[in-house]
């Protein structure tokens, strides 16, 4: 049974694990969901950056999360597709990650994010003191394997992803696990 990274961490710790993710989802999106939750002091979030081009709308009352890929008739109406790769899109994700690492230190819980789409200009703008480990190198090569679409990451990815996050975890001091 092949399992996603964040399985594989939570397993390794013996810590339970709630996942807030959701496919294809936006940034932004992401930032909500974490800041709506129950976390508290001593919680660990680890949150996988995803690309900053995805911007959730809703059309019929169901949400989408619009990409250049997927830029469809209902999105048309709403903004350009040149708002994909524009500032302020970058801005406001980056404005959700300095969100929940702000409520993240507020309320006493640890933010690790992993950036697995978002690059080195996106990094540049986040707080120098938050936690992240940057997995786009990987990305430029595509991944180690891929999963059953073809087209994310596959098992090896998976436990490579984990692997880092795990060893990044025990080399960090005394704040991401308490002994």
């Amino acid at each position: 049974m092949n399992m996603h990274w964040s399985t594989l961490v939570s397993k390794h710790f013996n810590m339970d694990c709630t996942s807030l993710c959701y496919g294809g989802a936006s940034i932004m999106w992401a930032g909500d969901q974490i800041l709506r939750s129950d976390i508290r002091a001593d919680d660990i979030v680890i949150w996988g950056l995803t690309h900053v081009n995805r911007y959730p709308i809703v059309h019929n009352k169901v949400k989408h999360h619009i990409t250049s890929q997927n830029y469809t008739d209902h999105a048309r109406h709403l903004f350009n597709i040149d708002f994909f790769g524009s500032e302020t899109l970058l801005n406001w994700s980056v404005n959700s990650v300095r969100q929940c690492y702000n409520f993240c230190q507020k309320i006493g819980a640890e933010l690790l994010v992993l950036d697995f789409a978002c690059g080195l200009n996106f990094r540049s703008h986040l707080p120098e003191d938050l936690d992240c480990i940057a997995f786009t190198d990987i990305h430029e090569q595509k991944f180690l394997d891929f999963g059953t679409d073809n087209i994310h990451p596959g098992p090896i990815t998976h436990q490579h992803y984990a692997d880092t996050v795990i060893n990044y975890i025990k080399e960090k001091p005394l704040t991401l696990i308490k002994s």
